[in-house]
């Protein structure tokens, strides 16, 4: 059996984060805390929705190895916030999800300004959301 490739890896991990009703689930999905995840953001801490790979249900550090079957996609400050605040207890036992939820990370004004803020407050975008709207060239705007 053949290992996957990294980009093969990327994809099999970010379709498990949740598609948001609206938005382009190629582009845009929420972690497991609800926050907004860019897919070429990919491992870019300096970029809002950027985001990584996490070592769950088995920590790295208890073992847990690098397969897709013990890895799912979190915004980079998710991930921070769960490293740094005993992350091993708080991801072991959800201990963390609710102080988390909805904390920081949602698009502003509808990604900037195209769409009203209801479109992330509630999740459903009333006048069709993302799908379509960037031809990739213009991809580079929102970062």
């Amino acid at each position: 059996m053949n290992k996957p490739t990294e980009e093969q890896k990327k994809f099999a991990v970010w379709i498990k984060g949740s598609p948001v009703y609206g938005y382009d689930q190629a582009l845009w999905r929420v972690d497991a805390f609800g926050q907004f995840m860019f897919f070429w953001a990919y491992g870019d801490r300096s970029h809002l929705y950027g985001w990584e790979m996490d070592h769950f249900p088995v920590p790295k550090c208890m073992g847990g190895l690098d397969d897709v079957s013990n890895l799912r996609p979190l915004n980079w400050l998710t991930n921070a916030r769960l490293g740094a605040n005993g992350g091993l207890i708080a991801a072991l036992f959800g201990l963390s999800q609710a102080g988390m939820q909805n904390s920081y990370a949602s698009p502003p004004n509808g990604l900037g300004g195209l769409y009203p803020q209801s479109t992330y407050n509630t999740g459903y975008a009333a006048n069709g959301g993302l799908a379509g709207a960037y031809p990739m060239g213009g991809l580079s705007r929102l970062y």
